[in-house]
């Protein structure tokens, strides 16, 4: 699996899953358990990269996908003491290797959590592997705990997690250990369009980067000229451009501009928004033939060759699986020349002054925050 490296160290996957599609944005949103499932599925295929927003929610339904799934509730082992400060982790194989919260050092750090998961576990006769599920069972209930196992014990002993009762005092100790810890953030965070009063919402975004809460902070849907207004003013540069790109509309200049600057694209309709004209591009289906591969697979090879992040939506776990599968092939220079040849500056996606409005009425209002 190939990554890329935003801000100081956070190392993300080249490829991730866009649940935009399953939100009320693509019609009707996928029920909540078919989404679990499929989430899941892609949990189990090596996804860890997962683009979700807040605006993907519904009046009904607020928080959306955006907080549908807790992935790894049990942080890989984190959380349960499954590995010891001896542990080690291969960083071609396994994607701990070389975050700081699997280094040896964190053991000591996550030992009062892990003390207090154990007396919880005996005094319930659970597992602390259970204890942490129901805790997070106890919380909101759009969370839905999506721990992932192949084997049938586990399963078993996961599912039984829904029969424990945790009373309050439990749940707040839980809470307060977990706060001191400061296990509690996000990888990556982005102004989602350059709505209303941004610059606003950019310095809330550098102050939580700050005090620790995000790991990475970039831009979604900015231009060049409101790229480099954020560049002039912030304290935190931006990690990442999430953008329209694929071979129809590659922003070869901006790229070299972000380039400048230490940013990443992060493609959105890296397929083209599924333009059966651009999928079936008789180059494609030939490198497909070449390489055993289908045409969407081909493209989004390009995409990571040439140094983006994949984000392509799918509800078909064919497709999800599909998606992931691109490492054990590589295009040549000249093909990516020639898919380079490609580019007709042609977006599926234009952004509009009244689309902004609309925008703004769908995040909170910002600009009283200086």
């Amino acid at each position: 699996m190939q990554t890329r490296t935003l801000g100081r160290d956070l190392q993300v996957s080249a490829v991730g899953l866009g649940c935009m599609g399953f939100s009320h944005a693509y019609g009707a949103p996928t029920e909540a358990g078919e989404a679990v499932r499929l989430l899941r599925r892609a949990v189990e295929m090596g996804y860890t990269f997962f683009d979700t927003a807040e605006v993907y929610g519904t009046p009904e339904d607020p928080h959306g996908n955006e907080a549908l799934v807790a992935f790894s509730p049990m942080a890989n082992g984190f959380l349960t003491g499954s590995y010891g400060k001896d542990s080690r982790f291969d960083p071609k194989t396994d994607y701990r290797a070389g975050m700081p919260q699997f280094a040896p050092d964190a053991i000591d750090q996550n030992r009062p959590l892990l003390d207090l998961l154990r007396r919880m576990a005996r005094e319930k006769q659970a597992t602390p592997a259970q204890i942490s599920l129901a805790w997070m069972l106890c919380k909101k209930p759009w969370i839905v705990p999506i721990p992932g196992t192949r084997k049938e014990e586990r399963m078993a002993e996961n599912a039984g997690a829904a029969g424990i009762a945790l009373i309050a005092g439990e749940v707040e100790a839980l809470d307060k250990t977990l706060k001191r810890l400061g296990t509690d953030y996000i990888d990556l965070l982005l102004i989602h369009q350059p709505a209303g009063n941004y610059m606003a919402g950019y310095r809330q975004m550098e102050k939580a980067y700050q005090e620790g809460k995000v790991r990475a902070i970039g831009l979604s849907n900015f231009n060049r000229e409101q790229i480099q207004e954020i560049l002039d003013n912030c304290r935190v540069h931006p990690a990442v451009l999430q953008t329209e790109v694929h071979p129809y509309n590659q922003e070869k200049a901006l790229k070299r501009f972000l380039e400048e600057q230490a940013m990443v694209i992060q493609a959105w309709y890296p397929l083209g928004h599924g333009d059966k004209a651009l999928i079936a591009e008789p180059l494609f289906s030939q490198l497909g033939k070449k390489y055993g591969k289908s045409n969407a697979q081909i493209i989004l090879r390009w995409q990571i060759q040439s140094g983006n992040i994949v984000i392509p939506g799918s509800k078909n776990p064919d497709h999800i699986r599909d998606n992931f599968d691109l490492f054990d092939f590589e295009l040549t220079e000249g093909e990516m020349a020639q898919i380079a040849a490609m580019d007709q500056a042609k977006r599926y996606y234009t952004s509009t002054p009244e689309l902004l409005r609309r925008y703004v009425q769908m995040v909170p209002d910002v600009d009283g925050q200086k």
